[in-house]
């Protein structure tokens, strides 16, 4: 409730004189938004997601974001003339949405057992998080992209960035042998 009140984004409220929100807490306005990520993954990290309905409840309404996402995107398409990706930026409530229903969805479907693959992914994934930023920007700034192309763009700069940063996060740890950044 805190982060939806303090969020800069929100659009501004008063009543009279009396401006009531957004609450002013000096939070920049993409910020709120790592802030929200953290909370929430780890909130629906430690609750028990596992009631009955919840993973198709989740499904639907990742799907749901991602039709919106996608007519937004088609949108702004026709008014700009060209690809904008406002809609898929981290700091937008719909990929937020999706991003928190696809977390309660691999949690409930993946968590029954231990994947060899994502046990690396988990071990590593502060360091992860940490350089994936890094490989984005330069892969996009050096044009090493193909955004005409979204079908093999994404999936390049995803495989790129999580091996890139996976492999940053190993050497990072054999560095790091106090535990201070990994």
């Amino acid at each position: 409730v805190l982060a939806v009140l303090a969020n800069p984004n929100t659009v501004s409220q008063s009543l009279g004189p009396f401006h009531f929100l957004p609450v002013n807490l000096y939070v920049s306005g993409d910020s709120i938004y790592y802030l929200l990520y953290a909370l929430l993954g780890r909130a629906i990290g430690t609750m028990e997601t596992t009631r009955r309905g919840l993973t198709p409840l989740a499904a639907g309404l990742f799907i749901a974001c991602v039709i919106g996402i996608t007519l937004g995107t088609k949108q702004a398409l026709i008014v700009n003339g060209a690809f904008n990706d406002t809609w898929y930026l981290y700091c937008g409530p719909l990929v937020f949405i999706a991003a928190i229903s696809l977390l309660i969805v691999f949690k409930n479907s993946l968590n029954q057992r231990t994947l060899p693959g994502l046990t690396v992914i988990a071990r590593y994934s502060l360091p992860i998080y940490g350089f994936h930023a890094l490989f984005i920007h330069y892969l996009r700034t050096h044009h090493y992209d193909d955004m005409s192309r979204p079908w093999l763009d994404l999936p390049w700069v995803f495989g790129l960035t999580l091996g890139g940063s996976l492999l940053l996060g190993m050497a990072l740890k054999r560095v790091d042998t106090r535990h201070f950044v990994s």
